[in-house]
């Protein structure tokens, strides 16, 4: 029992090493407000839940998930594959068939604008979260509009970068993206951490660029500047021994946590148009979208929320109170 307890300490040492509490929190918070519930696959555990472990559960848990039927067996190298699969066949029980699953229905999303504040008690300069909504990575419109946020939000030729007529220049500040990829839709997590002096200029800032679609769609320098960077990031590195199984790896863990693993591959690529990314920007922050009244995106911003509030003049939000002590 003893080394049972120091093994959750350890484990939670660890955990909390890697752990960005903020960008949690504001993950779960927008996926909330689009969805209405605060289903996510990732989970989120605190201390007290770890607290809560007994040795039972444990042992069940390890009985039940680390089966030959679980795991993802990838052999790599100079083989006789016909060999190899009459070695696995003869030591390896074939998998019992997975329950059917039930139809779950799709989830419902309300893109609509909201920005919230996470008051933290912390020294630390304040972060904007801005998320945005897109179809999910097995659908053929997800990479055009990765292709629109890339072309607002990425580094060094988004458009916020050169934004003219403005009196907040971007200089010294780098927008980060991470993609969240749900069944149903996928979720862009555009963050930056700025000085409290900046927020609504940088959110001001977002917002017009955003309007500017409407009139100025994505050039076609844009357009190739982030495929470009899109088809670099999947291309296959034979160089190295790993990289190459890496696709296979996303997808399974993918099928797993129930999420939908991005598609890959030049085929992909040949298929998104200009004109397709014309369309998906004209729909998420164009002129067809201008039609339909409301802008889209949750905003969670995470500091002090007293100099949150003072540093905001136009722009209305919802304060929570949360302590991620």
């Amino acid at each position: 029992l003893g080394k049972f307890n120091l093994s959750k300490e350890k484990f939670w040492t660890l955990f909390m090493s890697g752990r960005d509490w903020r960008k949690e929190i504001a993950l779960m918070l927008a996926y909330q407000q689009l969805a209405g519930n605060f289903y996510f696959t990732r989970g989120f555990l605190v201390r007290e839940a770890l607290n809560g472990i007994n040795m039972a559960q444990l042992r069940s848990f390890v009985l039940r998930t680390f089966r030959p039927d679980n795991a993802l067996l990838v052999i790599k190298g100079k083989l006789n594959p016909y060999l190899v699969l009459g070695m696995i066949e003869k030591d390896l029980p074939p998998p019992e068939p997975r329950p059917a699953q039930p139809r779950r229905e799709p989830v419902q999303v309300n893109p609509g604008r909201k920005v919230f504040i996470l008051n933290v008690d912390t020294p630390d300069p304040p972060t904007v979260y801005w998320f945005d909504v897109a179809p999910p990575a097995a659908a053929d419109a997800f990479l055009p509009y990765a292709i629109g946020n890339f072309s607002l939000f990425g580094f060094p030729g988004g458009r916020i970068y050169h934004a003219q007529r403005n009196r907040f220049a971007m200089e010294g500040y780098k927008v980060d993206t991470e993609t969240i990829h749900l069944r149903d839709f996928t979720l862009f997590c555009n963050y930056v951490r700025l000085n409290y002096g900046d927020l609504e200029d940088f959110l001001l800032l977002v917002d017009q660029e955003r309007k500017k679609f409407a009139v100025r769609p994505v050039e076609r320098k844009e357009y190739l500047d982030a495929l470009n960077y899109y088809v670099g990031h999947a291309l296959v590195r034979t160089g190295s021994p790993d990289s190459d199984l890496q696709s296979v790896i996303d997808s399974f863990h993918a099928q797993v946590a129930r999420q939908e693993a991005p598609r890959v591959g030049p085929e992909l690529f040949q298929e998104v148009s200009h004109a397709q990314v014309l369309q998906a920007i004209d729909e998420q922050m164009g002129a067809n979208h201008r039609n339909n009244g409301r802008e889209r995106g949750i905003v969670v911003l995470v500091g002090d929320a007293d100099q949150i509030l003072n540093s905001l003049k136009s722009l209305k939000t919802e304060a929570l109170e949360l302590s991620l002590d």
